[in-house]
């Protein structure tokens, strides 16, 4: 069977297509067709209006970018659509007053555009491997380093891991882990060469490179230690209580390739990487899925002020990213993505490499267990500089 074949038959494959973007962070609490508070019956009708204009403007490019292929630049310079975007953008901002969010929407579009034009159609970058069908299919795909490599990285790592591991786990908030380390090319090249080398020994590289269809690049290393104490999990709805899928979530910013790499042993117990299989390729509207990963890095709805904030937006950008925080335990959907969700211990993984698209989670430690690891970050690239 050709590539593209495969590519066909994997299309053509027979699954349920679950529409996680349009989870509704307070469903249940808000009617669903209540206006958002606030607004005249003229403000939401416009507000109506520039949200089905953008859904629709953003559907059509991302449709035009899945057979065409399109300079990057189209979307950061003064070009028609660009300003069309920034122009129905605008208009939502200049009603709600969220400046906050709209000028993280309209980065999330231009991304979203921009790394799409990188790629180009996706059928030109095919890689007739079994372990590229899986992770196409899948979105995460365990790995496998020789003993000889993962003993020269834990070597390498061993100061290192024992700062982390002694540090007073003091949360210093979004973005950061409870205990970490963060490596660049500057304060420890050693780590960048390693990484790369074993990487691409793996072949993880290749498989990356040819999914996102672009060129690649290092762009992130970090160490975590995660414990059962540990806070940064707990980032959204802080104030309610804990859920089964607590922290369930797909990332913001597209164009980027990760890896949960352990560097001790890992069971169940210890805070285990979780991936949804297939939960990259489940369908959505692009713009609510945008408006989900806005949400999940602009409101962490951790008090009534910021949930008032959330429900100010139109309708159809009420949505959220880190799902499994908001959704209720018990219900249809929760259940179901329960029953799908995939941990990989080092029983069957050195490391994870995984499509941040698709659902997942990790580092939520039971008892006296505990995770070391790497999170590593490989980004599209423009000029050999991540973009």
């Amino acid at each position: 069977m050709t590539c593209i074949n495969k590519w066909n038959s994997l299309l053509a494959e027979r699954f349920e297509w679950i529409d996680v973007a349009a989870v509704h962070p307070f469903a249940g609490q808000v009617q669903s067709s209540a206006n958002p508070p606030g607004y005249s019956d003229a403000e939401v009708e416009a507000l109506n209006s520039l949200t089905e204009n953008l859904s629709h403007a953003v559907a059509t490019e991302i449709h035009k970018l899945e057979f065409e292929n399109v300079h990057y630049e189209t979307y950061v310079t003064d070009t028609p659509i660009a300003n069309f975007i920034r122009e129905l953008v605008g208009g939502i901002e200049k009603i709600t007053g969220d400046a906050k969010f709209t000028k993280r929407l309209n980065a999330e579009i231009e991304r979203e555009f921009i790394v799409r034009a990188l790629a180009g159609p996706r059928a030109q970058m095919m890689l007739d491997t079994e372990a590229y069908m899986d992770f196409l299919r899948n979105g995460v795909i365990p790995l496998r380093f020789s003993r000889k490599d993962n003993k020269e990285l834990k070597d390498l790592l061993s100061d290192d891991i024992n700062e982390v591991r002694t540090s007073n786990g003091d949360w210093q908030g979004v973005g950061t882990y409870d205990r970490e380390k963060r490596f660049t090319p500057d304060n420890n090249a050693a780590v960048h060469t390693l990484i790369n080398r074993i990487y691409r020994d793996a072949g993880a590289y290749e498989i990356a490179t040819a999914y996102m269809g672009c060129e690649l690049v290092l762009a992130g290393i970090t160490l975590q230690v995660c414990r059962s104490t540990d806070r940064h999990w707990k980032m959204t709805c802080n104030d309610q209580p804990t859920k089964q899928l607590e922290i369930l979530h797909f990332d913001p910013k597209q164009g980027m390739i990760k890896s949960i790499h352990y560097l001790n042993d890992v069971t169940l117990g210890d805070g285990p990487f979780k991936y949804i299989p297939t939960s990259h390729r489940w369908q959505d509207d692009p713009l609510r899925r945008m408006a989900a990963k806005t949400n999940g890095v602009t409101n962490y709805l951790n008090n009534e002020a910021e949930r008032a904030r959330f429900l100010r937006l139109p309708k159809a950008l009420q949505n959220c990213a880190i799902i499994g925080s908001v959704l209720p335990d018990g219900s249809s959907l929760a259940d179901r993505l329960l029953a799908r969700e995939h941990p990989y211990t080092t029983e069957e993984a050195d490391a994870v490499l995984f499509d941040p698209g698709g659902l997942h989670r990790g580092g939520i430690v039971d008892g006296d267990g505990e995770r070391v690891n790497l999170q590593i970050m490989f980004r599209a690239a423009i000029n050999g500089q991540p973009f």
